[in-house]
């Protein structure tokens, strides 16, 4: 066979395989996605939101504390039934309150 031929055989070939390789793609059903979505009903048991304020006019406080001290901090909220935002600001307006006296 000739080197001409052969070439052009194997573009033919190659084309047609190139087709043929679309064609499955197409035909192939999509892969359900792995990210939940948003309506996706899931089996978390809900607990009840403690009282929160909403978040506009809000601003965030970075610091660090000991892993013990937040421990506590938030074993405190808990047991009291409250959010940890509350405690802070309750235990603020306290200190607040005993040094102006």
């Amino acid at each position: 066979m000739s080197d001409f031929r052969y070439c052009v055989l194997s573009l033919i070939d190659y084309k047609l395989n190139r087709n043929m390789q679309r064609k499955v793609t197409r035909a192939m059903p999509k892969v359900p996605s792995r990210r939940k979505k948003a309506n996706a009903q899931t089996s978390v048991i809900s607990l009840p939101v403690l009282t929160k304020q909403g978040t506009a006019g809000l601003t965030p406080m970075n610091f660090r504390v000991s892993a013990q001290f937040h421990r506590e901090f938030k074993l405190y909220a808990v047991q009291h039934g409250m959010s940890m935002v509350d405690l802070l600001q309750k235990s603020f307006r306290l200190m607040k309150e005993r040094r102006t006296k």
